[in-house]
């Protein structure tokens, strides 16, 4: 991912950028005055001022459908090596370990997907091979398409409560900002997990690490967080990258992977 500085040298006579994470800031928008249009390769402007674009006269957008299918795949690829903890059964044979346990899978279990926009279709579909139930909320539902594909549409509450896999799959606004939080988790099973490849900001990370290291929930998938890119030690990491022996203890107790 490109810095700030990195940016600048490059955009010099360019008209217009397909954007992925690097930050388009004033000091950017300012030093690229040929610039007219920024296309986010994604959803969001998290990495946007878009206030800044619109004083220098540069029109931001986002390619729909550039990547929503490739983010329902990680989704998908994480809630499966979580339900048969193939990392875990990976350190046990990188360490010389040989054995296994009956693990449940993802065949008929239940998913909660929050935000039924394209990447949380895309990721409907996957589930469906696996004859999952399917419960998703979002903000503006669509009664119609979930009637039509086999999805229940349900309050926030419901789908914690029911649901063995949530996945986040929503905008970050001052809204949903850590609509994962303490009370949201109190209410999962014991056995689900938590899925997150939309933005680090709507996960309560120290209430998720509470929930994990007290056997709340069964652990986690994360693709974002918080603050990136992450810095170590930190809480929510694999338990092979923590630099804290005692964290790395309780990481390792639980299904916690990023």
């Amino acid at each position: 991912m490109l810095a700030e500085d990195e940016l600048i040298g490059l955009l010099p006579g360019v008209l217009g950028t397909i954007a992925g994470g690097e930050p388009y800031t004033e000091r950017v928008f300012a030093a690229a005055p040929e610039l007219k249009v920024v296309a986010r390769m994604g959803v969001g402007y998290d990495k946007v001022d878009v206030a800044a674009a619109i004083r220098h006269g540069v029109a931001i957008c986002m390619g729909f459908g550039t990547n929503h299918e490739a983010v329902a795949d990680h989704a998908f690829a994480l809630m499966a090596g979580l339900a048969n903890r193939l990392l875990s059964y990976h350190q046990e044979v990188m360490a010389g370990r040989w054995g296994g346990h009956f693990q449940p899978g993802l065949w008929r279990t239940t998913v909660g997907i929050i935000g039924l926009g394209r990447i949380g279709r895309a990721l409907a579909r996957r589930c469906r091979g696996f004859d999952m139930r399917l419960l998703a909320y979002d903000a503006v539902p669509d009664a119609a398409y979930a009637r039509d594909h086999g999805i229940e549409l349900v309050d926030l509450e419901t789908l914690f409560r029911k649901a063995d896999f949530v996945s986040v799959n929503a905008p970050l606004t001052p809204e949903t900002r850590h609509v994962v939080n303490r009370a949201h988790l109190a209410l999962m099973k014991p056995s689900a997990f938590l899925i997150n490849t939309a933005r680090g900001g709507l996960v309560d990370e120290a209430a998720l690490w509470e929930a994990i290291a007290a056997g709340r929930i069964a652990g986690a998938g994360l693709d974002v967080f918080e603050a990136e890119p992450l810095l170590r030690p930190h809480r929510c990491a694999s338990s092979t990258t923590c630099c804290s022996p005692r964290i790395a203890r309780a990481a390792a107790s639980r299904r916690w992977w990023q």
